[in-house]
């Protein structure tokens, strides 16, 4: 089941207890978004509501941490090379195209 996330809703102020429980989980999954970034869109939504969180902020924060629980072998592993080399891409034709 899916948890609808509205911020504007939010109309008095939260528990001080579930402000700090919320703030300190979403701060975790924002950390761990650096390997993660599988999670990135949900914990830039749930951040959204961080200010006024509710229950439901509360259980899809703990419910993506579940998914972080279960899904222990994926990510991103970076590993130190000895002689590094920057590659870059670019689309952009900023030198030559003069139609704007």
């Amino acid at each position: 089941p899916s948890i609808v996330i509205n911020a504007a809703e939010k109309k008095t102020a939260p528990d001080p207890q579930l402000l700090q429980r919320c703030q300190c989980l979403i701060g975790s999954l924002m950390f761990a978004t650096n390997a993660r970034p599988d999670i990135q869109y949900t914990v830039s939504q749930l951040a959204r509501c961080m200010a006024w969180p509710d229950a439901n902020i509360e259980a899809a924060a703990e419910r993506c941490l579940i998914y972080l629980i279960g899904t222990q072998d994926l990510g991103l592993h970076y590993e130190r090379v000895a002689d590094p080399k920057l590659f870059g891409c670019s689309d952009a034709n900023w030198c030559t195209r003069q139609s704007t």
